[in-house]
């Protein structure tokens, strides 16, 4: 696969809402899946029209020093995950971000990567010693 995206991902799972500008239209909650400097990757059970100007907020992120965060965005694709009957695997791009605030959230994501993969090789470790560790 030819993956010419202009900048790095990392992989996420966090709830958060997505507002559309311009309408009284209630939150849709979503899941974030990755991240990059100039966008993200997200899970809804809405379609949304390619262009479609939104609000991505969340609530106390754990990558803020306070309150909550919102960027906002424009949907670049929406299509049906068939994995997920129901769902929708969509892309966003940043509009005019605070770099210091994608930085601090591309850095968490980052360590939270680490310690993901950290944590399979000890649990592959423990499946292959019979649980028994090294000890």
């Amino acid at each position: 696969m030819d993956d010419k995206r202009k900048y790095r991902r990392f992989q996420l799972n966090l709830p958060a809402s997505l507002l559309l500008e311009n309408t009284e239209a209630p939150p849709v909650p979503v899941t974030l899946i990755d991240v990059s400097f100039g966008g993200m990757g997200l899970i809804s059970a809405e379609d949304f029209p390619v262009g479609t100007l939104i609000s991505l907020n969340w609530d106390r992120p754990p990558f803020a020093d306070n309150g909550a965060v919102s960027f906002k965005s424009r949907i670049v694709s929406s299509r049906r995950k068939p994995s997920q009957p129901g769902k929708f695997s969509v892309n966003i791009t940043f509009l005019d971000p605070d770099p210091v605030l994608i930085q601090k959230l591309l850095h968490w994501a980052q360590m939270q990567s680490l310690i993901q993969a950290k944590a399979r090789t000890r649990a592959n470790t423990s499946a292959r010693s019979g649980g028994r560790g090294f000890f």
